[in-house]
């Protein structure tokens, strides 16, 4: 015991077990107790005191002493040897024996070292300094204790602890004799326990704080620990789950258990270094979470695993998002559909099953909306976009569920429909198409009509690439368009030619544009009465280098769909104001003359189409009444309210304003009353043969009469011979154009025109 005295050196010195004569032992005073080996006492007399006799009977005495010698030398032995620290003390706290592994356990060479170096009162020694007292107390108390553990200081200073095992010695009066006992160095022990718990502790609370769920297997036991964080992950109490693995395997969702057990029984076998697995797992409520498990299997020194520790982290969060990323790479954001990619890859796959099947026919549509732009611009993108999404709807309704409906951009949409027989199939398919279009749409409280113009192409067995098919129903759907609008085409070989005639037609009219190649033609508008040139229509014509005049049929539908029709009709306005001033200028003729120029759709949906007539105006000194502004029926019918309130502020500005092709168009008369319109234009479809007995004499009547109630002045188109001007002065018409007097001309011409008056 450390805080046991030294003893002395000549106690320290004393052979313990050598015999002495009672005369010996008694002129030592008889009370000096020799060491019988480690952890004994001799008793007060000796031996021959203990054991009458014994001097009496030679032989028995000597085999008793050696007998005794052997046993102190075994003692002795374990005494010297010992891995424990042995020590002997008296009552007072000298030390009677120490042995060399007590000197090690507190940093001294030798037991002699030891005693050297406890000069000082041993209860220095702890670190507690009421600690000797403490165990000295339990000593008196019970007689001994054992296993008592204490912190105590070495002699280079570095702290320690010890487990002390130490009881009373006591003679037959119950004296204490010494003290005696056991010390053991605990601290590796100690410090391994310390770090045992601050490890289960930590353990502890990562498992309660940690935001994902642990579990510990026990292989051999086949018993789980889950923890609290575990179960509440899947919405269970403490005591819902047991410890058996099955409460884990047996929620697995049915798709991914397999996945799950086989990725289990990989890692197990040693063929992964860990396992990890994503999985659904059923929850409390029946739902399932997507889940992240991950575990690492310990091992024995023959590689077996017996233990397995992971954690399980809720992913829903981020599967949904990827889900949501991986649906909106291959979905429109607008309308839900499949976007071009999905598509694309859908029609290859749908390809390679036609040619392994050639009973089997697909046919893609392709559908463009027309005149969508101008929604877009007349009612703004959000009506716009409700628009596409009721498209959206009524297109999926026309085809099956097997079958693909995708949006390509804007107003373009694609039909991928498969199981066909005949390309009369695809077309009925366009045809339910058309009739699912044709009832209006309420979006924002507003009717808008939608038409579209559709290209199919059938799988003939030619096509190796979706590429290709898509490109050639593209190709239907402009020939479609180029037809009329609220179409469909079926692709045809030829057509191939078209297109790329088309592709180059627009490459030439952008350049055309930039190189000033377009011309103003005007032709006369007379006064039927008298035959006197009263205004002219400004008409666009494009000298091409090449092709020379190019037809207006040809290349204005082409401006339109590609917008370039604003830019060329700000031009022909410009140039037809500026053709005017110059000829007012050098004529007094010519300035009473007006000049009707032709307002295209999109123009009407441009935001500064007033302010830019303004200035045309102000700029070559033009009184407003002087610029007439046509506009088609048809183009007043897709945009009416957007048209009305443009017409009105053009109206304001005191543009004279002119509704052409009157009667080609389905609603014209139900809205006539909401735009203010001057001038009434006739078709020439209607009056072409009206001298004859072609019966349209009593339209025209009706149109004149419609335009004289509404105080409208009317003028009559494509008049050819004078039968027609016979029967138009008869029906009231005051005004008329056509080739009768004159085709439209160049400035010059029309110059010399305007000298004549045409009289």
């Amino acid at each position: 015991m450390t805080s046991i005295p030294r003893p002395t050196g000549a106690q320290r010195r004393r052979t313990p077990n050598r015999a002495r004569s009672p005369e010996a032992a008694a002129g030592e005073g008889g009370s000096r107790r020799a060491k019988a080996g480690p952890g004994l006492v001799e008793p007060p007399a000796v031996l021959a005191d203990v054991l009458p006799g014994l001097t009496a009977a030679p032989p028995v005495e000597v085999s008793l002493t050696a007998r005794a010698v052997a046993a102190e030398a075994r003692y002795q032995s374990v005494f010297e040897n010992a891995t424990w620290g042995i020590f002997q003390t008296t009552a007072e706290g000298r030390y009677l024996a120490a042995n060399p592994a007590l000197a090690r356990i507190y940093g001294y060479d030798s037991p002699a070292d030891l005693e050297a170096g406890l000069a000082e009162a041993s209860e220095h020694f702890y670190v507690d300094p009421g600690r000797r007292r403490e165990i000295l107390e339990h000593v008196e108390r019970l007689g001994g204790v054992r296993d008592l553990e204490s912190e105590v200081r070495r002699r280079d200073g570095t702290r320690i602890w010890v487990s002390e095992s130490v009881r009373a010695v006591r003679d037959a009066a119950g004296q204490l004799l010494c003290y005696e006992g056991f010390v053991e160095d605990v601290t590796a022990r100690r410090f391994a326990e310390e770090r045992l718990r601050a490890s289960e502790e930590r353990y502890a609370l990562a498992a309660e704080g940690s935001n994902d769920g642990l579990w510990d297997w026990d292989l051999l036991g086949r018993r789980t620990y889950f923890s609290p964080r575990w179960k509440a992950m899947l919405g269970y109490a403490e005591e819902d789950v047991g410890d058996s693995p099955e409460e884990w395997l047996d929620r697995v969702h049915p798709d991914e258990h397999g996945q799950v057990v086989a990725s289990l029984a990989s890692h197990l076998a040693g063929d992964s270094a860990h396992f990890e697995c994503e999985f659904r797992i059923r929850t409390k409520d029946g739902a399932y979470r997507w889940v992240l498990a991950r575990g690492l299997a310990v091992r024995n020194a023959a590689g077996m695993a017996y233990r397995m520790a992971g954690s399980l982290t809720d992913v829903t969060e981020r599967r949904l998002a990827e889900e949501r990323l991986q649906f909106d790479a291959f979905h429109d954001a607008l309308t839900g559909l499949p976007n071009r990619a999905l598509f694309l890859d859908r029609l290859d796959r749908a390809l390679l099953q036609a040619a392994r099947d050639a009973s089997q026919r697909i046919a893609v549509l392709f559908i463009d909306l027309d005149r969508f732009k101008l929604v877009n611009d007349s009612f703004g993108h959000p009506i716009g976009d409700e628009l596409l999404q009721e498209t959206s709807h009524r297109l999926q309704s026309c085809v099956r569920p097997s079958d693909t409906v995708a949006r390509l951009g804007g107003d373009e949409f694609v039909l991928l429909v498969g199981g066909l027989k005949h390309a009369d199939d695809a077309i009925c398919v366009a045809e339910r198409v058309h009739s699912s279009l044709s009832d209006p749409m309420l979006v924002a409280e507003r009717e808008v009509h939608v038409t579209a113009s559709i290209g199919v192409v059938m799988n003939e067995g030619r096509y190796r690439s979706a590429v290709d098919l898509l490109r050639d129903a593209d190709i239907a759907m402009y020939q479609a368009k180029a037809r009329g609008r609220a179409g469909h085409a079926l692709f045809r070989s030829e057509l191939h030619g078209r297109a790329r005639e088309l592709l180059t037609l627009e490459g030439d009219l952008r350049r055309a544009l930039r190189e000033k190649q377009l011309r103003v033609y005007y032709q006369p508008i007379v006064e039927l009465a008298a035959g006197r040139l009263v205004g002219f229509e400004a008409l666009v014509r494009w000298m091409h280098p090449v092709r020379g005049l190019v037809s207006p049929a040809d290349f204005i539908p082409l401006a339109e769909d590609t917008g370039l029709i604003v830019p060329i009709g700000r031009w022909v306005l410009e140039e037809s104001l500026r053709q005017l001033a110059e000829w007012r200028g050098g004529r007094a003729e010519a300035c009473d003359l007006t000049v009707s120029v032709n307002l295209s759709p999109r123009q009407l949906s441009q935001a500064d189409l007033v302010e830019v007539v303004a200035q045309g105006l102000a700029r070559h000194g033009i009184e407003p009444e002087r610029l007439k502004l046509e506009l088609t029926e048809t183009a007043l019918m897709e945009n009416a309210d957007v048209a009305a309130e443009k017409l009105s502020a053009l109206r304001a500005l005191g543009v004279a304003l002119s509704l052409d092709d009157f009667g080609t168009g389905y609603s014209s008369l139900g809205h006539l009353h909401r735009f203010p319109f001057q001038v009434l234009k006739v078709d020439r479809s209607f009056v072409r043969g009206l001298d004859g007995a072609s019966g349209s004499s009593g339209i025209v009547r009706a149109i004149l009469s419609l335009a004289r109630s509404l105080e409208m002045t009317a003028v009559a188109e494509g008049v050819e011979t004078d039968g027609e001007v016979a029967v138009l002065r008869e029906l009231g018409c005051p005004y008329g154009q056509g080739y009768l007097f004159s085709r439209p001309v160049p400035a010059e011409q029309a110059a010399w025109l305007i000298g004549r008056r045409l009289a």
